[in-house]
């Protein structure tokens, strides 16, 4: 059996009563110029309890329980510093600190290793020591792998990695709602043991998602449950067996090396015998510490779950175990260990990871970070954890009639960890030099991205018109938060000064490199740009941007406000709350609507909404004015919408109307750019506007380095699933019931009853629908059942239980489960999840699912998401160079989708000059994976 030693290095002890809170302040300087650290992080080893200095260096660590603590002190290209101070109620301690540079990391950091495959496999199996493989491990992930520096090499004939990070891990944990940032200083791993220490700094994810705080209460309670913390406690408690735990103690002499059998009947009372060490411990070395006198050798027992990995044959539960290398144990009043090197965990004890970590500070019953977002009030709100902005990168800075304005937009969270659980949709207005919208085009947000274009009229008078963009969440903020950039529209004979062709300066955090592959092009000659970013500690910088390539001959450079000024400014962070009315948070595309019964009254009433021809559909309920409002519906351009209310008799029932969408009101003074116009000249202008049409063949972005090759879940219509089955696990089942072979395979997947009727949920129960509408979408080679009669268009109560239950385990050729976050390629129907089974005959068991009658709905057209235009340029390869039609192309190159890599920071974009003798003038925008915004600009000459 694999046995495994856990080390946590300068360890906390968390002593006192928890609510008697002091402070820690103080200075973190550099130890050799005593110049101060500006934000360099603070925080308690073990614990959610941190912060970061100011611009000064100065900090103050806030909440700091009273007893002895473990304060970390770490600066990015300087060594973690660490000290253990005690803190006393109602007395504030200083700190000051000076850190040292890490003279390793100035050197040099090489991350070369990244390139090769070796590293890969290596990481993967750093991972799968380091992370753990239980359920919390597949929802955990390292966001910056390449900080961790690894070496393998055979010892006495044993092959041992070892590994140090340059900077700390940052991990996001989505089963247990934290994001951790882990020190790593030292690991080791072979096929026998393991062991690791470092430094852990945990963080609650912020949700506005009800189910899924729920989900990480339940998570977090669920790992305590069982976990060695919580068997210490019950011993502390002397509630053992009231807790659910077996302890059993080898008998003298047999504790190693002794033969075990497959049954532990046989063993019991033989090999070891029952144990309860509770009421028996002695004080610690300071206040709030025990010493736990124990056997040397234990075996646990715990009663309250139930294990697919059996350890005996009679016995169902987990079974875990460990050896002393002392004569007691050491722990806190919360029953953390403090002396873990003394003790070596085998069984189920052992499988838990980082990924299955709690900060110190967590107790039992505590509730994960949730932010509710409704009701909402100016006292109970904090709209600055919510706030989002957005900024606009535009291909050019003016335009002629005519043309298309292409686009990108970046979203700006104060708190990224939520994002998924912010607005989906993105508003862009066109609005006229007198303040009128022209155009309005609404954008889908896709990772805190938006792709999208407008064409502008061909019929618009010059002018200085304006681009707006704001989500309808940003409505509850002062108007000053939404981006706003003037767009002038010139005359197709207008001609701008040129000013002096010069690069705006980069970014100054980030080293950003823009590199040809020739020094000068002649026209039509393919272009190869290759982009380079690295952060000042030369390590490469993962980031998104997208690439605008100008004819600076034909555009003329204008000031221009960076997104860096932009997303920095310090706006109010106090709602904008008329008659405490809120904008809700959308989530795909939104309407409302009110409900009027047969005689012109509204009436609280249940509303079916049915989506063109069944694709998406869901139920709502009016208040008692007959107003409704739904979201979630995710669709392009124009599609019909059915809806229907029926009586106590099953009839169609009322009249349903919507309401016109609302729009934010214009500002009295727009944003104005001069333009630096000059007389008119009546003569042939070369210039060219984009044609949508044509002989045109896409160019795609060529990545020149190599890439490796990664193992990937299948991709299917529905995109790429969460958790994937392949039908072999079922060739041999003996289960005729399809539940009970899925119930252990899918996490989070289990069964309620509720009067009298089983549901099936992959997360936790609404508190807003209940059980019976918290189901997943249930998906049976494409045809959707959701519970009721199977198509959820009737009134009955009902569960899609018996409908996986009919189809034969053994005829499974594979299931695909879409959880909260990749469902919403559903729509309204995948909110709780999804479901995706797929049998060998292509065929439900079932009657498939018909068609609505829409002679008994009512029916309107609803306007959904724009969408986006693809770039298109022409390509020159071959003869085409010689024979393609005039190119005078103002736009010569726009890319919206361009990503840095994690080996070493770069891509390479590609595509073909056009005619003219010009200067090419690319402009480089996007945010780094940190959220930190970049910019450059960089010039190309053609020449014949």
């Amino acid at each position: 059996m694999l046995k495994n030693i856990i080390l946590v290095s300068a360890l906390i002890v968390l002593v006192g009563d928890l609510f008697a809170q002091t402070t820690i302040t103080g200075k973190v300087r550099d130890a050799k110029t005593s110049e101060p650290l500006p934000f360099a992080n603070v925080y308690i080893n073990n614990t959610t309890v941190g912060t970061a200095a100011d611009a000064k260096g100065e900090y103050q660590l806030n909440n700091v329980p009273e007893g002895l603590n473990e304060v970390v002190f770490s600066f990015v290209g300087y060594e973690t510093y660490s000290t253990k101070v005690i803190v006393t109620s109602g007395l504030g301690v200083k700190l000051d600190i000076r850190l040292k540079q890490n003279e390793r990391q100035l050197e040099n950091v090489s991350v070369s290793a990244t390139k090769d495959k070796e590293w890969s496999k290596r990481l993967k199996r750093f991972e799968r020591v380091f992370l753990g493989v239980t359920k919390s491990a597949a929802d955990t992930k390292i966001l910056n792998p390449w900080v961790i520096e690894m070496n393998e090499e055979k010892k006495n004939g044993v092959k041992e990695l070892t590994a140090v990070s340059t900077q700390p891990i940052e991990i996001e944990n989505l089963a247990l709602g934290y994001k951790i940032f882990y020190d790593l200083k030292a690991f080791v791993s072979t096929n026998e043991y393991y062991r690791f220490n470092g430094n852990i700094f945990f963080k609650d994810i912020i949700t506005v998602d009800s189910i899924q705080a729920a989900k990480w209460t339940k998570n977090r309670l669920d790992v305590y449950h069982g976990s060695m913390r919580h068997l210490f406690k019950s011993i502390l408690d002397n509630r053992v067996a009231e807790e659910g735990f077996l302890m059993y103690a080898f008998k003298l002499g047999l504790e190693k090396n002794v033969v075990r059998s497959t049954v532990f009947a046989q063993d019991l009372n033989q090999i070891l015998s029952p144990y309860n060490p509770s009421g028996f411990f002695l004080p610690g070395s300071h206040p709030g510490e025990f010493k736990i006198p124990m056997k040397p050798r234990i075996e646990v027992h715990y009663l309250n779950a139930i294990t697919s990995v059996r350890t005996y044959r009679d016995v169902v539960v987990p079974v875990a175990g460990f050896e002393l290398f002392a004569n007691h144990i050491e722990v806190n009043q919360n029953g953390i260990l403090l002396n873990p090197s003394a003790v070596l965990t085998s069984g189920y004890f052992g499988e838990s990871r980082v990924a299955d970590f709690l900060p110190y500070d967590y107790a039992p019953g505590d509730k994960s970070n949730f932010i509710s977002l409704k009701p909402l009030s100016k006292d109970e709100i904090n709209l600055d954890r919510l706030q989002e902005k957005v900024y606009l990168h535009t291909d050019k800075p003016y335009y002629n009639q005519g043309d298309v304005v292409w686009l990108k937009g970046y979203m700006k969270y104060n708190y990224p960890e939520i994002l998924d659980s912010l607005s989906a949709t993105l508003y862009v207005d066109l609005i006229s030099p007198d303040r009128k919208i022209l155009q309005t085009k609404m954008f889908s947000i896709d990772s805190g991205r938006v792709v999208g274009d407008l064409t502008l009229p061909t019929t618009l008078t010059p002018g200085n018109y304006c681009l707006r963009a704001y989500t309808n969440w940003m409505r509850n903020y002062p108007e000053k938060n939404f981006f706003m950039k003037a767009l002038p529209v010139i005359n197709f004979y207008d001609n701008l000064e040129k000013s002096v062709v010069k690069a705006v300066e980069s970014d100054l955090k980030n080293q950003i490199e823009i590199k040809t592959n020739q020094e000068n092009y002649h026209p039509r000659d393919s272009v190869a740009l290759s982009l380079t970013i690295r952060d000042q500690y030369d390590n490469p910088v993962v980031a998104d941007l997208s690439v605008s390539v100008t004819d600076a001959e034909q555009i003329v450079s204008l000031p221009h406000e960076p997104m860096a000024t932009l997303f920095s400014k310090a706006e109010s962070n106090h709602p904008k709350i008329q008659n405490e009315k809120t904008y809700p948070v959308e989530h795909g595309v939104s309407f409302g609507g009110y409900f009027r019964n047969d005689k012109g009254k509204p009436e609280k009433m249940k509303v079916t909404i049915v989506q063109g021809n069944l694709e998406d559909m869901t139920t709502v309920e009016t208040d008692d004015q007959g107003n409704f409002w739904t979201n979630g519906f995710l669709f392009s351009d124009s599609v019909e919408f059915g809806f229907r209310a029926v009586n106590s008799k099953g009839k169609s029932y009322g009249k349903i109307s919507l309401r016109k969408n609302e729009r934010p009101m214009i500002p009295d003074s727009l944003p104005f750019l001069k333009l630096p116009l000059r007389k008119t000249e009546f003569k042939d202008k070369k210039y060219q506007q984009y044609q949508d049409a044509g002989p045109v063949r896409v160019l795609q972005e060529v990545v020149i380095n190599s890439t490796k090759i990664e193992e990937r879940r299948p991709f299917t219509r529905f995109g790429t699933p969460d958790y994937t089955i392949n039908g072999d696990v079922f060739a041999n089942t003996s289960y005729m019931n399809l539940i009970y072979e899925i119930q252990g395979r899918i996490p989070g997947l289990r069964l309620i009853m509720m009067d009298g009727t089983y549901y099936v949920l992959l997360g936790g129960v609404s508190s807003l629908q209940g059980v019976s509408n918290s189901e997943p979408l249930l998906l049976i080679d494409g045809l959707a059942y959701n519970g009721s009669d199977g198509t959820g268009l009737g009134g009955g109560k009902s569960s899609i239980l018996d409908m996986i239950n009919s189809i034969t385990p053994s005829n499974i050729l594979r299931i695909d489960v879409f959880k909260f976050g990749g469902s919403a390629m559903f729509g309204a129907r995948g909110a709780n999840g999804v479901i995706a089974i797929y049998t060998k005959n292509g065929a439900p068991q079932k009657e498939q699912v018909k068609g609505y009658d829409k002679r008994l709905f009512q029916l309107h057209m609803i306007n959904g998401f724009t969408k986006p235009k693809q770039f298109k340029s022409p390509s020159y390869a071959g003869t085409l160079r010689e024979t393609a039609e005039a190119d005078y192309r103002s736009t010569v190159y726009w890319n919206p989708l361009v990503k840095t890599n994690h080996e070493n920071g770069e891509t390479v974009v590609w595509f073909y000059a056009a005619d003219l003798e010009t200067k090419y003038r690319v402009v480089l925008e996007g945010l780094t994976s940190l959220g930190e915004p970049i910019y450059a600009e960089y010039f190309i000459t053609v020449a014949k």
